[in-house]
């Protein structure tokens, strides 16, 4: 081979290579969607009856699919399809330099975005979430994290999940379909969907278990191991990408779109965005408003077609950020940050406040040391808010099985609302933890169960000594009871703490003998007397 066609083919390589280089993700919007193949009075072409179905969803021309020809005319032009977004109407694609100011320039075009270097996708970018783990040797059969939500108490009323369609976001799920402790979803069907939005794929099991150990606390069962909602079915879709740029984001908004297609009540999710690879991209505080991040705006339209969003807060307490990360920081948005056994916040848990009226977090769950399973298929403990956002995740399920009428707003509602801090909430725990029976004591009460402006005694006569007396928290923060005998003589006298968990609150009573006393029961707002039976 002669030198002069060796040079010739070096300049061919070197000029290739330039081109490659120049070879990029874009996102390329739409202006419209005109001559579309789908109508919106036909939703049942691109939606299932279930998501057709679901309380709060109505159809709008966001929900039809891009117009089939202007991505012909993009693959016209030298572009290669990734995906689509039917709500922010537009096509992720891998476009050449060279080609960009045409694609711009036609006629449907609204405007093109630089999304991700290369032409490549690979998976298992950074999540959220930190961990670390460790052998668990022994631990008791209801696990604490569980107790601390009262999910046990709703596993036992039978309550798994069950009916529910649950979506998990996150970066990969290696081992799932192998690891015994997930065999049940697979043996019964509950595995309803796999997709990978990276490589546009079905390959979910390999890359990152950070999926596998957040699915585990909601999912996993065992002789040793119960998750919170086993009995639901569940779509796990891969979104994370190596590197960490704006296309992420992208893959987020497609999972979510694929999931309401297919009809899903809940997505939890444990991704968060602010500081990127590409330093154009990243998010400051101000962004911080619920309608700038995209994966933001992602959630937030799953919200509108009334999906319940539950995302991890993050894990930037102790760092330069501090704050909630995308998609956290939406006002409809659930997020989850992290306490440890002790209900004390881990200080690693994101805070708030993002906008000035809003409280973030918006709940908080057991994070730290929390129990889970990763792809070695054993149990061992981690710490992050992406293992607390999930437990929130499956409460809800199991709370929605029981109260099928209760849409999106209501559920995010009254999970805020009886929560234990909710009567005063602040930018660290947000409205605090909550449980299965504060959720049951205050909706219960919101049906007319209970008077809303009184006290009440509930155990009259007392035959296990314990009174209980059920009061409304979001009107009374704490109660005082004074005992009397008959002739006036004061013999019990204690206060109690109210939160929507702990009611009715129960008062030990064993130290009075059988007979007929007095009681006053006070609050700020109003003195109740009665006479009480002691048997």
């Amino acid at each position: 081979m002669n030198r002069h066609f060796i040079a010739i083919l070096m300049i061919l390589i070197t000029s290739l290579n330039g081109v490659a280089q120049n070879t990029n993700r874009y996102m390329v919007f739409f202006k419209d969607k005109a001559d579309n193949n789908y109508s919106m009075t036909h939703p049942q072409e691109f939606l299932t009856s279930r998501a057709i179905l679901r309380i709060g969803r109505s159809i709008s021309e966001e929900d039809l699919p891009v117009t089939k020809d202007y991505l012909d005319q993009l693959s016209t032009n030298n572009a290669t399809i990734i995906g689509t977004t039917k709500w922010l109407n537009g096509a992720l694609a891998i476009i050449n330099e060279v080609d960009l100011s045409e694609i711009n320039d036609l006629s449907f075009v609204s405007r093109i975005e630089y999304v991700a270097p290369g032409t490549k996708p690979s998976v298992g970018g950074r999540v959220s979430s930190d961990y670390s783990e460790g052998d668990i040797e022994v631990y008791g059969e209801v696990l604490v994290q569980q107790s601390m939500l009262n999910t046990d108490m709703m596993n036992q009323d039978g309550f798994d999940g069950g009916s529910q369609l649950v979506a998990v976001l996150d970066g990969g799920f290696t081992n799932v379909d192998e690891i015994a402790y997930f065999s049940h979803l697979y043996e019964s069907g509950q595995i309803v969907d796999v997709h990978n939005f990276v490589t546009t794929g079905k390959d979910i099991y390999d890359y990152s278990d950070h999926g596998t150990r957040v699915f585990s606390t909601i999912a996993a069962s065992g002789s040793d191991y119960v998750g919170i909602a086993t009995g639901a079915d569940y779509l796990l879709y891969v979104t994370e990408a190596s590197g960490e740029y704006r296309i992420e984001e992208y893959n987020w908004l497609m999972a979510a779109e694929r999931a309401d297609s297919i009809g899903v009540d809940i997505i939890t999710t444990s991704v968060g965005y602010s500081y990127f690879d590409d330093a154009s991209m990243d998010y400051a505080h101000d962004d911080l408003d619920g309608k700038t991040a995209i994966v933001t705006i992602a959630a937030e339209k799953a919200f509108e077609r009334g999906i319940v969003v539950v995302s991890s807060a993050g894990n930037s307490g102790n760092r330069t950020w501090q704050k909630v990360t995308p998609p956290a920081d939406g006002e409809n948005i659930l997020a989850i940050g992290s306490v440890g056994e002790n209900q004390q916040r881990d200080r690693t848990s994101s805070i708030g406040p993002v906008v000035e009226d809003w409280t973030k977090p918006d709940l908080m769950a057991m994070g730290s040391r929390a129990l889970i399973i990763g792809e070695s298929g054993i149990i061992s403990s981690g710490s992050g808010t992406s293992f607390a956002a999930p437990q929130v995740a499956g409460l809800i399920a199991g709370i929605h099985q029981k109260y099928p009428e209760l849409s999106n707003i209501e559920l995010i509602d009254i999970i805020r609302a009886s929560a234990d801090r909710a009567s005063s909430p602040d930018n660290q725990y947000g409205n605090g933890i909550p449980s299965y029976l504060g959720f049951v004591n205050y909706y219960e009460q919101q049906k007319n169960i209970l008077s809303l402006s009184s006290m009440q005694i509930t155990t009259n006569p007392i035959t296990d000594d314990v009174l209980r007396i059920k009061a409304n928290p979001d009107l009374i923060d704490k109660i005082g009871v004074i005992v009397f005998t008959m002739d006036g003589k004061k013999v019990l006298t204690c206060t109690k703490e109210l939160t929507w968990a702990d009611n009715p609150v129960e008062i030990p009573v064993g130290s009075l003998s059988k007979g007929i006393y007095i009681m006053k029961i006070f609050s700020d707002e109003e003195i109740i007397t009665s006479r009480v039976v002691k048997q």
